[in-house]
């Protein structure tokens, strides 16, 4: 029991109301490390620990078996719990938003929770129905109950005069 609050607490998932959102103040660790990375980048210099890092080409050439291992891909179960647990005071809700940084994994949080939950995910208008402007997918939401749409971005077209969609 106590392992399972110990992991919880040190998890990075949280969700919570946006009028409650406040962003990250410098922690003691990451203030740290930010003056060690100074110093160390004083002392031998740029060039040096831009070398240590593996150049974004050779990366590329790995093998997928070994780059799994270099970068494993997330797990974002962790945080589709914590919006499953959000989500339970927002039941009877018309209209639920879940507003993530970008590539905070929004689109497979919410995936794998409406999936938990028997709930459709609207499928993406292609191209040409944005650009004629077709509300088919809009249409076919008012047939559902309940439904999720994991990536919202890509309902609308962005160009210079704003959205269209």
């Amino acid at each position: 029991m106590a392992q399972g609050s110990t992991n919880a607490a040190l998890s990075p998932w949280n969700v919570v109301a946006l009028d409650t959102f406040q962003t990250p103040e410098r922690t003691q660790a990451s203030q740290w490390r930010r003056s060690w990375r100074a110093a160390t980048t004083w002392m031998i210099g740029k060039e040096a620990s831009e070398r240590q890092a593996k150049q974004e080409s050779e990366l590329r050439a790995l093998p997928k078996v070994k780059l799994a291992h270099v970068a494993p891909p997330i797990d974002w179960m962790p945080a589709t719990e914590r919006l499953k647990q959000a989500l339970k005071d927002y039941e009877d809700a018309p209209v639920v938003l879940f507003i993530s940084p970008p590539y905070g994994g929004h689109s497979t949080v919410v995936s794998q929770w409406a999936a938990q939950q028997d709930i459709p995910c609207l499928t993406v208008p292609t191209l040409k129905e944005l650009v004629d402007g077709s509300l088919a997918w809009v249409e076919d939401a008012t047939q559902l109950k309940r439904w999720a749409i994991p990536a919202l971005e890509y309902h609308f077209l962005r160009h210079t005069n704003g959205l269209q969609g």
